[in-house]
């Protein structure tokens, strides 16, 4: 991820923006850790519906790996915005199955914001000028 955040930031003109979209693993462990508690049924719902529950990605950032991320590659975050995984339910979900989706969707939206949402989009700027920096 380093190489094609440096990549990017190279190609970015000054005013240029930088987004991104990734898993929430912070999201994710905090979930993860409530399905075998009182909260499983829900924290079961909160993963499933972000295809989440067995984190299937390569890889997945905290807010501290992603603001390390940004600022070693020569970037300013402006925004981050937290998001759901576009809806999925079709014409072969049962109506129960893309009812519970609607619902659980529209909860998270309404409580989980920024860096608690299970999905980030995050906006980021070049710093000006060039240099990567090592920490």
């Amino acid at each position: 991820m380093v190489g094609a955040a440096i990549a990017c930031r190279r190609l970015l003109l000054p005013g240029g923006l930088f987004v991104i979209r990734v898993p929430n693993a912070e999201f994710y462990m905090r979930w993860r850790d409530r399905i075998n508690g009182a909260f499983g049924s829900a924290a079961e719902r909160m993963l499933v519906h972000n295809n989440l529950l067995g984190f299937p990605y390569r890889e997945g950032f905290t807010e501290n790996s992603i603001r390390r991320l940004l600022q070693v590659t020569g970037f300013r975050i402006r925004h981050v915005y937290g998001d759901t995984l576009s809806p999925l339910a079709d014409c072969w979900t049962t109506r129960k199955g893309a009812v519970d989706e609607i619902m659980t969707k529209k909860l998270q939206k309404m409580l989980q914001h920024g860096w608690n949402a299970p999905w980030l989009e995050i906006f980021a700027t070049p710093d000006m000028p060039w240099r990567v920096t090592r920490s």
